[in-house]
């Protein structure tokens, strides 16, 4: 079979730049997000299957016009609605088979439109599906470059890393325990095959993308064990309490900064939601990774139902008093096969029916004391507080000391720091894939 993969077709704006959506500030990390880890990871364990990221319309029309016996799309909730028009023109063009994957067909509204539906991390059934035995995950190279608004050049290469997939917790606004709903760990072999690919790519700064690194307590110890063997500097993202649990262990093997998922500064929002976490765990991890010289970046959600706007005002600086390096500024949105999804539809009524709008930045349902004009003017206002010009600057003053910190010499993390860009045009932007073994 002739097999092509692809996500949904990036807006006419281009890109989605991941930074721009949470920062109005002229200093900033400008990141565009070029490339799929989901298809990046099918490609790397199925090589005959091709991939189309992130393309435009006209671009998977021409794709599309070399004919396929079986095209799949993998999506988010926010491009729903562009993936299901490129899966009618799919049929216009023959394809016989139509797969559909990603949080996207989580909605139980739009499967039908799928002749197979794949759930979650789907290797195992793409390998049944082909009838081949794939072994064991092998874990793609995804690297990154960024620049730094308004420098016009690149400043620096950035890999991502999955030791795990999924997360135990039952939060209400999350898609995960039904996308995933029995968290995994990925091979330690495959791990430290792609970290040394990493090392001999000029790659210095791994993010683990985990939702929860730490929760398979003896293997994630192992994975923190090759970060200085590789020579490499890493974040992640995790639970507060676990980051309390094992920072000391983390900063020996340079760890650079840690992202927690806020979500709220308001204890009813925590216990409604189920985060399971309180501010005071936050706020005191603030405060222990800055006494380490090392930064961290949350994930804050407004509008929680009990919610209004001189609350969500006050809660904003909150927030801004931990001296995060970032913050991602969300509206609570609430997502097929949720809890919240079915509470707020219950409740309130969910009214809006343009997919593009579940993005995080919209809000999509009746709140009983914030209209929709007015939650997008406090989304607006937050990143404004939270994601200023002198923040950014504060944040990349950070990253330098973390840098300094991990080699013990303010001058060796600024002859490192120097060195980023010159590596960013020595290397290639995008250095492929693992070769077969």
């Amino acid at each position: 079979m002739k097999i092509l993969f692809t996500n949904e077709c990036r807006r006419e704006d281009g890109y989605y730049e991941y930074f721009g959506k949470n920062s109005k500030a002229l200093a900033r990390i400008v990141f565009p997000i070029k490339i799929s880890t989901g298809l990046r990871f099918i490609k790397q364990n199925f090589p005959r299957i091709e991939i189309l990221e992130n393309p435009t319309w006209d671009e998977y029309c021409a794709w599309l016009s070399e004919g396929w016996d079986v095209v799949g799309f993998s999506f988010f909730t926010h491009g729903t609605g562009r993936a299901l028009k490129m899966v009618e023109k799919a049929r216009q063009a023959g394809v016989s088979q139509i797969w559909g994957g990603g949080y996207g067909v989580l909605d139980p509204r739009i499967q039908d439109r799928f002749d197979r539906i794949f759930h979650g991390y789907a290797e195992p059934e793409i390998a049944e599906a082909l009838g081949v035995d794939m072994g064991p995950v092998r874990h793609p190279p995804l690297v990154n470059q960024w620049n730094i608004s308004p420098l016009p050049f690149k400043v620096q290469r950035v890999a991502a890393l999955f030791t795990s997939r999924g997360c135990p917790y039952k939060c209400t606004f999350c898609q995960t325990p039904v996308f995933c709903p029995r968290p995994e760990t990925l091979p330690l072999e495959s791990i430290e095959e792609v970290l040394r690919f990493y090392r001999d790519h000029g790659v210095d700064w791994v993010f683990v993308m985990d939702e929860n690194f730490g929760m398979f307590k003896e293997h994630s110890e192992k994975v923190v064990e090759m970060f200085p063997r590789f020579g490499l500097h890493w974040s992640l993202m995790t639970r507060a309490e676990n980051a309390l649990k094992y920072l000391d262990d983390w900063v020996d093997a340079n760890l650079m900064g840690i992202g927690v998922g806020i979500e709220s500064m308001d204890h009813r929002a925590l216990a409604a939601w189920k985060k399971k976490q309180t501010t005071e765990t936050v706020a005191r991890l603030a405060e222990e990774l800055e006494r380490r010289k090392r930064y961290m970046w949350g994930y804050y959600m407004l509008g929680h139902q009990d919610a209004d706007v001189d609350s969500t005002l006050e809660e904003i600086e909150m927030v801004r008093a931990l001296k995060l390096g970032f913050t991602q500024v969300t509206i609570a949105t609430p997502y097929p096969r949720t809890a919240l999804w079915d509470e707020l539809e219950q409740k309130y009524g969910i009214f809006e029916t343009d997919w593009e709008k579940y993005d995080t930045k919209h809000l999509v349902w009746n709140h009983p004391h914030i209209s929709p004009e007015k939650m997008e003017e406090l989304h607006d206002h937050a990143c404004r507080r939270l994601n200023s010009s002198a923040i950014f600057l504060r944040f990349a003053y950070k990253i330098y000391r973390s840098y300094a910190m991990n080699l013990a010499s303010y001058a060796r993390g600024l002859s490192l720091i120097s060195s980023f860009p010159v590596k960013c045009y020595r290397y290639p932007e995008d250095p492929g894939y693992l070769p077969a073994r």
